[in-house]
C-alpha cells in the first residue's frame, strides 16, 4: 500500500533535510536580480547566467534590514551599490520556508573584494574592448564648435548640479541656448535613461556641445558612469560630450571616453564659457589687427596725399608763374607779329605801287620785242623763201633735212615754188 503524506509533512522532510545536509554556512556567487527593498526586509534572486545572458539557474535570497545595511556598508567601501547586474559573493546558509514552500539562501556575509575585482575586471574589459574597436577616442577626435552657444544638458533637473551649471552660464553674460534633458543620474534607471538623452540630443542639428553632468555625492553613485552602455552612448554620440562628474579616487570610464572632462557641473561650465570667450578674444583681436592695419594703411595715404598736395601747391605756384610767362611772351609775340605784319605790308604796297607805275611802260616793251621776233620768224618762215626762189630738200623716207652728202640711191624730194621734185641720188661728191 502507498503511504499518502501530507503537504505539511513533506515540507517539514524537507526542511529536515536541508538542515542536516546545509547545518552550516558556505560562499556563493551569482548574479543580483530583482532587488527589492520593503519595511525591515530585502529580497533579491541569485541567478547564473551564461555568456548571451540566459538565467540557468537560480536562488532566493532573504535578509532582514540589519544584514542589508551590512551589506550596503560593505560595498560602499568598494564604491558600489548592490543592485541589479552586480556579480556578488555571499556566505549563506540554505533554508527551507514550509509555510512558503520555498528554498532560499540566507545571507549571513558578503565579499566586497570579490566584488570589486568583479568591477574592476569588466571596467578594464569594457575600456580594452573599446580601445580595439576604435570607440574610446572616438567622441574626442570630434571637432570642437569655435563658439558653443547652444547646449544640450543631460543631468537631474532641479538638482544642485543643474542650478550650479546654470548660474555659472548665466554670470557669464554670454548668448547660451540651454536644452536640458532631465534623467536620473545614479541608480539601476539611470544608464538607460542617460542613453536615450543622449540620443535624443544627438537627432538635434542645432547642438554644439552635449554635458552631462551630476553633483556631489557618494562614490558608489559613480558607478552609472562606469556601465558599458553610458560609454559607449558617449562614444557613439555625433556631437561632442563633455563631462562635469564629482569624483575623488579613479576616473569613471564616461570621462575616459568623453571629448572633454571636468571635475565638477561648476568647472564643466566655467570650461564652455573659457572656450566662447577664448573665440571672442581671438575674435576681438582680429579685429584689433585689422583695425591697426587699416589705421597704418591710412596714416601712410594721408603722409602721401600730403606730400601730393604739397606737390600739387608747388606746381599750382609753378604753372602761375609759366602762365605769366607765356602771357608775356604772348604779347611780346603779337607786337614782332604787328610790327613785321606791317613792315611786310608796307613793303607789299610799295610794291604795287611800283608794278603798277611801271607795268605800262614793261608791257609796252615785251610788245615791241615780241613784234620785232615775229617779224623776224616770218622771214625765216621756209615757204617765204621758196616763194623767194629758195628750194628745200629733204629724204624721201623721213623727210629730214639734208644738209650734206647722202649716200647713192637715196630718194629726195625738193620743194620748189613752182612744185615739188623727187629724185635719186646716183653719185655724191664730197667737195
Amino acid at each position: 500500500m502507498v503511504t499518502t503524506f501530507t503537504v505539511l509533512q513533506v515540507a517539514e522532510h524537507i526542511e529536515r533535510q536541508v538542515t542536516d545536509v546545509w547545518d552550516r554556512q558556505f560562499w556563493v556567487r551569482g548574479e543580483v536580480s530583482g532587488l527589492k527593498r520593503q519595511g525591515k526586509g530585502v529580497w533579491f534572486d541569485l541567478v547564473h547566467t551564461t555568456e548571451d545572458g540566459q538565467v540557468v539557474a537560480q536562488l532566493n535570497v532573504s535578509m532582514p534590514a540589519s544584514k542589508g545595511r551590512l551589506v550596503d556598508r560593505r560595498l560602499a567601501a568598494v564604491g558600489q551599490p548592490l543592485e541589479d547586474g552586480l556579480e556578488i559573493r555571499i556566505k549563506a546558509n540554505l533554508q527551507f520556508w514550509v509555510r512558503g514552500g520555498r528554498l532560499s539562501l540566507s545571507l549571513a556575509d558578503i565579499d566586497p573584494s570579490h566584488t570589486a575585482g568583479a568591477l574592476a575586471l569588466a571596467r578594464r574589459d569594457l575600456l580594452a574592448a573599446m580601445q580595439a574597436d576604435g570607440s574610446f577616442d572616438r567622441n574626442g577626435r570630434l571637432p570642437t564648435p569655435r563658439v558653443p552657444l547652444s547646449l544640450g544638458l543631460i543631468t537631474s533637473g532641479g538638482s544642485q548640479a543643474f542650478h550650479d551649471l546654470v548660474e555659472e552660464l548665466r554670470a557669464s553674460g554670454l548668448p547660451f541656448r540651454l536644452h536640458l534633458v532631465s534623467t536620473r543620474v545614479q541608480g539601476p534607471d539611470a544608464p538607460p535613461q542617460i542613453v536615450g538623452a543622449l540620443r535624443t540630443l544627438s537627432a538635434r542639428s542645432d547642438i554644439d556641445l552635449v554635458l552631462l553632468t551630476r553633483g556631489g555625492g557618494a562614490e558608489v553613485d559613480l558607478m552609472t558612469f562606469d556601465h558599458a552602455d553610458v560609454a559607449r552612448g558617449i562614444a557613439e554620440c555625433p556631437t561632442p560630450v563633455w563631462t562635469g562628474i564629482g569624483h575623488h579616487l579613479d576616473q569613471p570610464v564616461a570621462e575616459l571616453v568623453a571629448a572633454r572632462a571636468h571635475k565638477t557641473p561648476t568647472a564643466l561650465a566655467q570650461g564652455v564659457v573659457a572656450t566662447v570667450r577664448a573665440a571672442a578674444d581671438d575674435t576681438e583681436q582680429v579685429w584689433t589687427d585689422v583695425r591697426d592695419r587699416a589705421r597704418r594703411r591710412l596714416d601712410r595715404a594721408d603722409r602721401a596725399l600730403s606730400t601730393a598736395a604739397r606737390r600739387t601747391a608747388a606746381a599750382r605756384t609753378a604753372l602761375r608763374g609759366a602762365h605769366g610767362r607765356v602771357d608775356a611772351h604772348q604779347r611780346r609775340l603779337q607786337q614782332a607779329a604787328t610790327r613785321v605784319t606791317n613792315q611786310r605790308l608796307g613793303a607789299l604796297q610799295d610794291r604795287a605801287d611800283r608794278l603798277q607805275r611801271d607795268a605800262p611802260r614793261a608791257l609796252a616793251h615785251r610788245a615791241d620785242r615780241l613784234d620785232r621776233a615775229e617779224r623776224l620768224v616770218t622771214l625765216a618762215d621756209p615757204d617765204r623763201l621758196i616763194e623767194r626762189g629758195w628750194t628745200v630738200t629733204t629724204r624721201a623716207d623721213d623727210g629730214g633735212l639734208v644738209t650734206g652728202p647722202v649716200p647713192a640711191g637715196t630718194v629726195l624730194r625738193t620743194r620748189t615754188r613752182g612744185g615739188t621734185i623727187t629724185s635719186e641720188v646716183i653719185h655724191t661728191d664730197d667737195r
